[in-house]
């Protein structure tokens, strides 16, 4: 059976910080790298952070944004869901990462972060929610060397 972390945020304010802490004991319980936390520890406060900011126009005091997260001998897999509006990420064109600073729009860099940082990262919208799902494969010994 996976082992797994769940947590429950409000979005007004949410304490990243206590995330952040969760997946550190997480991470050195079993043995993974401090670059898998940080990948992880990033997209995390990307994700919240946007949803927090942009899901809820009524200001969030009575929704809540859920992450779980589980580890299987292969990958780590992530759930973040949200009643928030329904946005698809994914359907945000990436940023043009080689304009100046002062070309670039404001915007769309946070999940263009997380798409490259993770193997696989899927969106559906069910049940009057937002589901982000995210994936990273666990290096095998032999993919190591």
């Amino acid at each position: 059976m996976p082992d797994q972390i769940a947590m429950h945020f409000a979005p007004v304010d949410p304490d990243i910080d206590s995330l952040v802490d969760r997946l550190e004991d997480f991470f050195a319980r079993h043995g993974l790298s401090t670059a898998l936390l940080q990948t992880f520890a990033l997209a995390f406060d990307e994700i919240v952070c946007n949803i927090a900011s942009y899901g809820y126009p009524d200001n969030g005091s009575e929704h809540g944004i859920d992450i779980r997260l589980w580890l299987t001998a292969s990958e780590i897999r992530v759930e973040v869901v949200d009643d928030g509006i329904p946005f698809d990420p994914l359907q945000v064109a990436d940023p043009d990462i080689t304009a100046s600073l002062e070309e670039r729009e404001i915007g769309g860099l946070g999940i263009f972060l997380v798409r490259k940082l993770m193997d696989s990262v899927t969106y559906e919208r069910r049940d009057e929610r937002n589901h982000l799902i995210f994936t990273k494969q666990l290096a095998t010994p032999a993919q190591a060397d």
